[in-house]
């Protein structure tokens, strides 16, 4: 899980140097919590492991 924390952050990152507000920004990591796949090969591994960002309306 702490992997999964390091890639949300380091997503948040790269769109805050995108000039994207960073206010606007909330990431979160399904990985382990809420699969897509089986998780049984390495590509299933693959789809699990992403990371959802959301930009919020600026008067959200």
């Amino acid at each position: 899980m702490g992997l999964s924390v390091v890639r949300a952050k380091a997503m948040v990152n790269s769109l805050v140097e995108r000039s994207i507000n960073p206010q606007q920004l909330y990431a979160v990591d399904y990985g382990e919590t809420k699969t897509i796949a089986d998780n049984t090969t390495s590509a299933d591994k693959r789809q699990n492991r992403r990371i959802v960002v959301t930009v919020t309306d600026e008067h959200y």
